[in-house]
């Protein structure tokens, strides 16, 4: 639910945009739909979705994907408080020379985005996508998650437009999608 399929058309997009070879892959097999809702996205862009069931298929498909092919899997919402649930994400991780990212929506409570964060990062997420920003007016999430987790900010999203609303962050964009609001506000209390 923090809008990890949309961001990983996001992605896609913008990859075949540039002209980049790009495979789509799911390992969603556990909520409703989430196969069909992909499968609906990649047709519009002219993709297949690859689907594998298990870790060593993940690892099989990784092995017969050409090096410069850039591979954006799916995965299946994980509960970080399941230990079972994290064990299997954890196999799927190490199966496969990929970079886990965590997703998370910008509207998490901010212990709640901790207690993720911290979490995740054991599985070794170095990185998050913050997703919903457009929805959201309390962004404390973020920098808590960053600091609790050490994690780098890859981008964020902030429309259901699956072709735009991915950004890319650096700092002074951070600061902006943070603190922009409050500045216009002061600079028009300024002005006045």
């Amino acid at each position: 639910g923090a809008g990890k399929t949309l961001a990983l058309v996001k992605l896609a997009a913008r990859a075949l945009m540039a002209k980049r070879s790009v495979q789509l892959l799911t390992t969603d097999l556990k909520r409703a739909g989430a196969v069909e809702q992909l499968t609906a996205f990649a047709k519009v862009m002219g993709q297949e979705v690859f689907i594998t069931e298990t870790a060593e298929e993940l690892a099989q498909f990784m092995a017969r994907t050409p090096k410069r092919t850039l591979v954006l899997v799916d995965s299946p919402g994980i509960n970080h408080r399941s230990q079972t649930e994290m064990d299997d994400l954890f196999d799927f991780v190490n199966a496969a020379p990929a970079e886990p990212v965590l997703v998370m929506n910008a509207g998490m409570d901010v212990m709640e985005a901790a207690d993720a964060a911290t979490a995740f990062s054991a599985l070794g997420v170095k990185r998050m996508l913050v997703t919903r920003t457009d929805a959201t007016g309390r962004m404390g999430a973020i920098l808590t998650a960053m600091e609790s987790a050490d994690l780098a900010l890859a981008g964020t999203t902030g429309s259901a437009d699956p072709i735009n609303g991915f950004f890319p962050m650096s700092a002074p964009d951070l600061s902006d999608l943070l603190y922009g609001e409050v500045l216009s506000l002061n600079a028009e209390l300024t002005i006045r």
